[in-house]
């Protein structure tokens, strides 16, 4: 009976230990949104992982795939790829700035890469669809706003001068 305890326990151990070595990898992207409309060209991507650590990057993107020996599990990078771009690299950091984005709908592609900048497998992967528009000029105002207003003031009050001039001529 005391055997079949400690195996029993022994074997919860091994099941827990077990589960918590294997724990996966997950990745979300906090912003931007799916279907979220940006306003201007600046689009900031902000990322979340979890049960694994971004540390910089070892080795170069040429050589990816290529030094299986810098992996070391449940560390590595996030790839982002938006549109036809090149690649992006999050190492340190969990926030990437795209700057002069155009107007118009985009794919953002954020994956989790090794240090030798290959895939995990299986792939840990987000795909986010959103859309951006350019900022649109404030209307003008002030004394530029109504210069043409002054202009259509002044005609009309010689029309009017003139109006009465010609009216007192003929009485």
């Amino acid at each position: 009976m005391c055997r079949l305890l400690r195996l029993s326990i022994l074997l919860a151990l091994v099941l827990a230990f077990t589960s918590i070595a294997a724990a996966e990898p997950k990745l979300s992207v906090v912003s931007p949104t799916e279907s979220e409309t940006i306003l201007g060209t600046t689009v900031k991507v902000v990322v979340k992982t979890s049960d694994f650590e971004l540390i910089k990057a070892v080795v170069p993107v040429t050589e990816a795939g290529k030094r299986p020996d810098a992996n070391q599990p449940g560390k590595g990078m996030v790839h982002l790829t938006l549109d036809l771009l090149p690649l992006a690299i999050l190492d340190q950091e969990d926030t990437y700035t795209f700057t002069n984005v155009p107007s118009g709908e985009h794919q953002l592609e954020v994956e989790l890469a090794t240090n030798d900048h290959s895939l995990l497998s299986p792939p840990v992967v987000q795909v986010v669809r959103f859309r951006t528009v350019a900022e649109q000029p404030l209307p003008a105002t002030g004394a530029e706003s109504g210069a043409p207003l002054l202009v259509l003031f002044l005609l009309a009050s010689i029309m009017i001068a003139g109006g009465l001039t010609l009216r007192r001529k003929h009485m």
